[in-house]
């Protein structure tokens, strides 16, 4: 973890220059950050970083989370309601059906599908 800190700490600091950066050229910091890790990724002898899926659900998650729903217009989400509520339902009820079909024949083993 020591030998990478300097690593990390670049990241940060070019994590907060691209966030500034997509603030003044007004493109959305998610697809800056993106192509920075993409750019990342080829650079040779980069240190592998490797996190737990678990750890992204209780520290990355709800951070991203919040600063959603802080950032979500309130006119936009009551504009498009009526598209959401006819979308929902359907889907869920797709949804639902494959589940079932998939439970009825026992073919879960043939699919890498989340059970809940």
């Amino acid at each position: 973890m020591l030998e990478n800190l300097t690593f990390y700490l670049i990241l940060v600091i070019i994590t907060v220059l691209l966030v500034m950066l997509a603030k003044k050229i007004k493109v959305a910091y998610p697809v800056l950050l993106v192509l920075a890790g993409l750019g990342i990724s080829f650079i040779p002898d980069t240190p592998k970083i490797h996190i737990e899926p678990e750890l992204i659900f209780f520290i990355f998650l709800p951070p991203l989370l919040y600063e959603a729903a802080w950032a979500t217009s309130w006119k936009e989400l009551w504009r498009w309601r009526f598209c959401s509520n006819r979308l929902e339902p359907k889907g869920k009820i797709h949804n639902c059906k494959w589940h079932l079909l998939l439970f009825r024949y026992d073919l879960h083993a043939l699919f890498i599908v989340p059970v809940w």
